[in-house]
C-alpha cells in the first residue's frame, strides 16, 4: 500500500550530546532536518541475484539533485505487504522526504511468498527479506569501496521499514548468532545461507551488514523476545495503539501463522538495556490510518521530530538547539509581533531566504529575499508559535519567535 508521508519536522533537540568523530558531511544545522533540496533525482539499478532462484533484484534510488556533499548518510527502506505483496515504489514518499533533506535513500524490491501459508512459509518469507536487504547494505558499501556511484558515508547507513518492511529492517537490524532463537527458526535462517543470507556477494562479507547506524520501525514488530544488545544500532519506532494487523505490544497474526512482539514490547527491551531508542505511538491509531488520515499529520510530523532528535546530535555531534544557539544572530526585525495578517521583514545585512516555520518546525512559508524589505501574508495561518529562520549563503542562523493570533 503507497503511503502518503505528511511533511513535518522540527527545529528544537532538546539534549546536547557528544558523541566520537568522525560526523557526517553537511551538518550546517539545516540539512538532515530541514528541506533544503526541491529536486531529487530517481534511478534505478539492479542489485542482488537470488540464491537458488536466480532472479534479479532491483532497488530504487533516490538521491538530491545537484547536491554537493560527496559523502551522504543513506537511509535504505523496505516496503509492507505481509511478505505477500507490495512494491518498492510504495516507499516513495519517505524516499523523497528524506531525500529532501539531505540523505540518499532507497527503497529494495525482495522476493514475496507464494504459495499456501503456514508458519514455517512465514518465517522463511521473511529470512529471505532479510537475506535481500542485507545484500542491498552490501550493495552500497561495495560500491563506496568502488565506483562510489552514490557518494555514501559508509559510516552512516541506516535501515527502515513499514509493516513487513519494519519487521525486515528490525530482524536485519538486531538479530544475529548470538540471541535466542528457536531451533525450527534457526533451521528457516540456516537453509538460506546463515545470517549473512545467501543473496548477491556473499562471499565478499568484508562489506558487512553489521554496523549499521540507526533503525526506522514504522508499525513493526520481531518473532521473539531478546534480540537487542546494547551495542545495536539506535532505534525510531512509530505506531498506532490499536493496530489490528502489527500489534503494538504482543500477538498472533496472519491468522495464527505467527506470533509477533510489537513496537512497545520491543522499546521496553531497549529501555531495560539502555539502548538508545524513541517511541512515537499514534493514540486510537491503526495500520495504514496513522500514514494517510489528515488527524494524523501532527503525530506523524511528532515521529520525525523525535527521530531527529536522536539522530541529529549522533549524525553530526551537536543538537539542533546548541547548534542555533552557538550561531550569530542577523541583523533582522520582524513586526508587528503579535501579527495577524501580514508580517515585515527588515534585513540591515544581505539575507538570501527566510523560512517561516510553525512550532513544530514545519516549513509553512519560504521566501527569497531580493531586498531589504520583504512582507509575508500570514492571515491564512492558525493561532500559535512560529520561528523566522533567516538563510545566508545555505546556512541557518539564530532564529526569531513570532506569535500569530486572531
Amino acid at each position: 500500500m503507497k503511503l502518503r508521508l505528511y511533511t513535518a519536522f522540527f527545529l528544537m533537540i532538546t539534549s546536547s550530546l557528544s558523541f566520537a568523530q568522525p560526523f557526517a558531511e553537511g551538518c550546517d544545522g539545516t540539512r538532515y532536518a530541514f528541506q533544503v533540496f526541491n529536486d531529487v533525482t530517481k534511478t534505478t539499478v539492479k542489485y542482488a541475484t537470488t540464491k537458488p532462484e536466480n532472479k534479479d533484484l532491483f532497488i530504487d534510488i533516490y538521491q538530491p539533485t545537484n547536491d554537493l556533499v560527496k559523502k551522504r548518510p543513506l537511509i535504505l527502506f523496505a516496503h509492507g505487504g505481509g511478505f505477500l505483496f507490495g512494491d518498492k515504489a510504495d516507499m516513495a514518499a519517505f524516499c523523497t522526504f528524506w531525500a529532501q533533506r539531505g540523505f540518499v535513500t532507497a527503497s529494495i524490491q525482495y522476493r514475496l511468498f507464494s504459495g499456501i501459508p503456514s508458519q514455517s512459509t512465514m518465517y522463511d518469507a521473511a529470512t529471505k527479506a532479510v537475506s535481500d536487504m542485507k545484500a542491498a547494505y552490501r550493495f552500497f558499501k561495495s560500491d563506496a569501496s568502488n565506483q562510489n556511484s552514490y557518494l555514501i558515508d559508509t559510516t552512516k547507513m541506516f535501515i527502515g521499514g513499514y509493516s513487513a518492511g519494519a519487521i525486515t529492517a528490525l530482524l536485519t537490524g538486531y538479530m544475529d548468532t548470538g540471541d535466542p532463537i528457536d531451533p525450527t527458526t534457526l533451521n528457516i535462517i540456516n537453509a538460506n545461507g546463515g545470517f549473512s543470507g545467501n543473496t548477491g556477494d556473499t562471499e565478499n562479507l568484508s562489506h558487512n551488514d553489521k554496523d549499521i547506524f540507526g533503525v526506522f520501525n514504522m508499525s513493526g514488530a520481531v518473532f521473539t523476545k531478546g534480540l537487542l544488545d546494547q551495542n545495536e544500532p539506535f532505534l525510531m519506532s512509530y505506531h498506532g495503539d490499536i493496530d489490528d494487523t502489527v500489534p503494538i505490544d504482543s500477538n498472533s497474526v496472519f491468522f495464527g501463522l505467527a506470533y509477533l512482539y510489537g513496537s512497545r514490547t520491543i522499546h521496553k527491551e531497549a529501555d531495560a538495556i539502555s539502548l538508545p531508542n524513541t517511541l512515537t505511538v499514534a493514540a486510537g491509531g491503526n495500520h495504514t490510518d496513522i500514514y494517510s488520515d489528515p488527524k494524523y499529520a501532527g503525530t506523524l510530523g511528532l515521529y520525525v521530530y523525535n527521530s531527529i532528535n536522536l539522530f541529529y546530535p549522533r549524525l553530526c555531534g551537536i543538537s539542533l538547539s546548541t547548534h542555533y544557539a552557538n550561531r550569530p544572530a542577523l541583523n533582522i526585525h520582524a513586526y508587528p509581533n503579535p501579527v495577524s495578517d501580514y508580517i515585515n521583514i527588515e534585513c540591515k545585512e544581505k539575507v538570501d531566504e527566510i523560512w517561516l516555520c510553525s512550532s513544530k518546525g514545519e516549513i509553512v512559508l519560504r521566501k527569497n529575499i531580493l531586498s531589504n524589505n520583504s512582507t509575508f501574508n500570514v492571515s491564512n495561518l492558525e493561532s500559535g508559535s512560529y520561528i523566522i529562520i533567516p538563510i545566508k549563503s545555505n546556512t541557518a542562523y539564530k532564529p526569531i519567535s513570532i506569535q500569530v493570533v486572531r
